[in-house]
């Protein structure tokens, strides 16, 4: 979800500039971000959706001719184009297999080193992923838990499905859910807890350990009545 004062303010956060009031209106936390920015910047704008947000945005970038640049990320070609029509979008390629087997190793083994027995298990799993990064990275957080385990190794390959085919990224709901399912018990309660909070939002301790102590006197009060 965009919310352009959260955008507004992480600016400021990686400029230091501190904020004093944090009511102060988009207006003038834009005019701040502006005069953060007059001399020579780089900024990258991630995973941008729309491309009205930009128009929304884009007035927070001072363009004083000194070479400054704004990089746009998005998975919607059209917003690229909407965003910059003089400029043909640059495609980023999906990874080639030496570049993911390095990517995968260094997940579970935190060095480009793989025992041979894992190897054609290893093979195999990198097929399934077909070289999106975010794929090989999840596939390597579950790995680790057991990170020479032959079985395991096969128990994931069998859980992978196929994720990539040569025209578009499917949905990886599931797949994501394979990472959450191999959570302890214990901290699957916190990751969902922790979903409340909007994404991208900076969580302040004292609001979880607000609400944590209103959950456990909810769970109280409900126990004695």
């Amino acid at each position: 979800k965009y919310e352009k004062k959260e955008v507004l303010l992480s600016i400021l956060r990686s400029l230091k500039i501190s904020i004093s009031d944090q009511n102060m209106s988009e207006a003038d936390l834009v005019n701040k971000v502006r005069d953060g920015l007059k001399y020579r910047y780089l900024v990258v704008v991630d995973d941008v959706w729309e491309g009205e947000h930009w128009d929304n945005l884009k007035g927070a970038f001072p363009d004083n001719n000194n070479g400054s640049r704004v990089i746009i990320t998005t998975r919607d070609v059209r917003v690229a184009q909407y965003v910059s029509p003089k400029c043909e979008p640059y495609q980023l390629r999906f990874m080639k297999l030496q570049e993911a087997e390095e990517l995968l190793r260094m997940k579970v083994f935190e060095e480009n080193k793989c025992p041979e027995e894992l190897k054609p298990n290893e093979r195999l799993i990198l097929e399934k992923c077909n070289g999106l990064p975010l794929a090989i990275v999840v596939t390597g957080g579950i790995l680790k838990a057991n990170p020479k385990d032959a079985n395991w190794w096969k128990d994931v390959l069998d859980e992978v499905p196929p994720l990539v085919d040569k025209k578009k990224v499917e949905r990886i709901d599931r797949y994501i859910r394979l990472s959450y399912d191999n959570l302890h018990h214990e901290v699957k309660p916190c990751f969902l807890y922790l979903g409340v909070f909007p994404e991208n939002l900076e969580i302040q301790v004292w609001k979880v350990l607000q609400d944590r102590k209103s959950t456990r006197l909810n769970s109280s009060h409900k126990r004695s009545s």
